[in-house]
């Protein structure tokens, strides 16, 4: 009898050690439950459409559509927690950075300089497959700034709009807490006014901007996981 109750707790005991391995490498399998940071590249295919006027031709409107295409890199902090091992939610701020300023003309007489720096602030909602893979779309609030420069008297004006943005992904985790993912976006544009006044020579300029940096942004990252 003794030798039975010894066997049994040695059975026990092993099943209890085998149970928490399984559910460690359970764990080591879902890297989305994690603070993440990462790098990446990327491009940016977005334009301003624009209406502008000045006073030399104070009749004549210019309706025109200059693209602000570049080359980018990325940098991401985020947090999430895949619920039930499937649904995933998520917090990220990230930034597109380039070293360019692209630089454009409306009727010769107003320059616009998109500027290289644009941070935004998103969710992400997904599923989770095959214990690595996560399928997510995501949505959130951009940040972008023109600088409009009158050419005659170098006057200029900064254009800022925050617009929302939605996207999908697709991320696949692999060596230990690392992950890569292939984005793309779609940037929702706004609309912005700004005029020039010259109280001295009665000259003016106006620029009506429209759909300020619309258009779409794909990016490749590679995320470091820190798990919860």
């Amino acid at each position: 009898m003794k030798k039975f109750g010894l066997i049994a707790l040695a059975g026990v005991c092993a099943l209890n050690v085998r149970a928490e391995n399984l559910s460690d490498k359970v764990v080591e399998q879902n890297c989305f439950d994690a603070i993440y940071g990462g790098l990446g590249i990327g491009g940016s295919f977005r334009n301003m459409d624009a209406d502008a006027q000045h006073s030399d031709v104070p009749l004549f409107i210019w309706r025109d559509s200059k693209n602000f295409n570049r080359f980018m890199g990325s940098i991401v902090l985020g947090c999430g927690k895949a619920f039930e091992g499937k649904y995933y939610l998520g917090l990220e701020a990230l930034v597109d950075l380039s070293n360019s300023k692209k630089k454009d003309y409306f009727l010769n007489s107003i320059k616009c300089e998109s500027k290289g720096f644009n941070p935004q602030l998103g969710i992400r909602l997904g599923y989770v497959f095959n214990n690595d893979n996560l399928f997510y779309f995501k949505a959130g609030m951009g940040y972008s700034k023109i600088k409009a420069i009158l050419v005659e008297t170098n006057e200029n004006s900064n254009i800022i709009k925050y617009s929302p943005f939605i996207g999908l992904g697709l991320e696949k985790a692999f060596y230990n807490n690392f992950s890569a993912r292939l984005e793309a976006e779609y940037h929702f544009g706004k609309n912005k006014s700004y005029q020039w006044y010259n109280l001295n020579t009665g000259e003016w300029a106006r620029i009506k901007a429209k759909k300020i940096n619309k258009g779409f942004v794909v990016r490749a990252l590679i995320n470091y996981n820190i798990k919860y």
